[in-house]
């Protein structure tokens, strides 16, 4: 155990951690809000697909952040924003490709479209996110506790399986994704135990 964990620490001592909390300034200017008439992927990687819950934005190329992954072939590299928003759905990312998310950021003092100010006026916190993505699906007896979540990534649906309470699913000899990479993106399982009680009066 010894050998293993001065190596790990030595990583960690050399580290470097970026100052401004779940902010990558690479991605600052796709991210950012745009003025109005500009389009929303003014500073993106090319080909990043954008995503609205608005089903009236003209920018939109899906108005569904799984829909717009399903779309994604299985092993290139791509990019997909996400336009401020509530998006009640449960994502699964089984593509082998490189894939990232951005959520979108409060919109910045620019100093031009393609480098708006760093760091954000506001600077981003996890309670700052515009995306929130979220399901509402509550754990059932016998049901799976992946089959709950609101992220899942992995190969398929069977090597996802973590099993129920304390029984485990069987190991999947699967190779899933390996350079998934979210940012400024709430993710939330919302579901809520509602009992009604009828009351009869006679």
């Amino acid at each position: 155990m010894r050998s293993k964990l001065i190596p790990l620490l030595s990583i960690l001592s050399v580290a470097r951690i970026n100052p401004v909390c779940g902010l990558s300034p690479h991605f600052i200017s796709c991210q950012a809000q745009k003025p109005p008439g500009h389009s929303p992927l003014d500073g993106c990687p090319r080909g990043t697909i954008y995503v609205s819950n608005d089903i009236s934005d003209p920018f939109a190329h899906f108005n569904s952040v799984q829909e717009a992954i399903l779309s994604l072939p299985p092993t290139s590299c791509a990019t997909i924003l996400i336009a401020e928003g509530e998006y009640h759905e449960t994502i699964n990312v089984t593509r082998t490709g490189p894939l990232t998310l951005l959520g979108q950021l409060p919109a910045s003092s620019l100093t031009s479209i393609a480098h708006p100010k760093f760091p954000l006026d506001v600077a981003p916190s996890p309670t700052s996110n515009l995306v929130h993505i979220f399901d509402t699906k509550f754990i059932q007896p016998g049901m799976d506790d992946a089959q709950s979540a609101v992220l899942v990534v992995a190969p398929s649906f069977n090597a996802s399986l973590i099993g129920a309470g304390p029984t485990g699913a069987p190991l999947q000899p699967l190779r899933g994704n390996e350079d998934f990479r979210a940012y400024n993106i709430d993710w939330a399982n919302r579901a809520v135990r509602v009992e009604l009680v009828l009351l009869v009066f006679e």
